[in-house]
């Protein structure tokens, strides 16, 4: 149940019922709800798939991750984060 996503429904008496929605009445909103998030994980996905996958087999091994690294930690650590903050060490594997 989700508190802060609520729905008022007003009774035949006037008075106000609150009903909390479910996860399985938010799941079909979501997208509504925050719309760049998902077009923009389904974007880099695909952009992350198209750089390091060499075979164009559709899927990564991890090869193909290991020999591609920049284009995964370049979309996490940004050029303009100073290196001090991570040092050389990046995690994202």
């Amino acid at each position: 149940m989700y508190p802060v996503l609520n729905r008022n429904l007003q009774s035949s008496t006037q008075t106000w019922i609150n009903i909390l929605l479910t996860e399985e009445e938010l799941r079909p909103i979501v997208k509504h709800l925050y719309p760049g998030e998902i077009s923009y994980a389904k974007y880099y996905a695909k952009y992350l798939f198209h750089e390091a996958d060499d075979d164009r087999d559709g899927e990564l091994t991890l090869e193909e991750m290991l020999g591609h690294q920049h284009v995964f930690c370049s979309t996490v650590v940004h050029e303009s984060e100073s290196d001090s903050d991570y040092g050389d060490f990046n995690d994202e594997f």
